[in-house]
Order: structure tokens, then C-alpha cells, then sequence
């Protein structure tokens, strides 16, 4: 026999599933199914200021201060 047995994630609602095959002449066959829905929590939204583009801008450091050559 073959198990599989796995989730399929989602909101508000995740798939749980378990399905079963047997070789039958050299062949998998499906011996048995299983398929449940499984309600989930809602995820909260990141605050406003987190959710921002800023977060994801990448860090600049300061510019260098240049230094003018020796006068001759």
C-alpha cells in the first residue's frame, strides 16, 4: 500500500487529505480517500506603519566625504 497524506493551506479554510492506493497487476489503484476541511484562525494584518514599503527599501549608507587633493 501507498500513503499519502498532506494539506493543502488556505483561508479561512485548510484541506486536509489522505489517500490511499494498493498495486493491483503492476498498477497503483486507489484503495481509499479521505478529505476533510479544517476551519483557521484569520491572520491578523501587520500594522500600517510595518506594512510599508520603507521596510523593504534597501539600507544606503551615508556618503563618503571627499577629500580634496593637496594643493601644490
Amino acid at each position: 500500500m501507498l500513503r499519502i497524506k498532506g494539506t493543502f493551506p488556505g483561508q479561512p479554510v485548510r484541506i486536509d487529505f489522505d489517500v490511499i492506493y494498493q498495486p493491483v497487476a503492476g498498477r497503483w489503484r486507489l484503495f481509499g480517500l479521505s478529505v476533510q476541511t479544517v476551519a483557521t484562525a484569520p491572520v491578523a494584518a501587520p500594522p500600517a506603519a510595518e506594512a510599508g514599503v520603507a521596510k523593504f527599501a534597501p539600507k544606503i549608507p551615508p556618503a563618503a566625504k571627499t577629500v580634496d587633493p593637496p594643493k601644490k
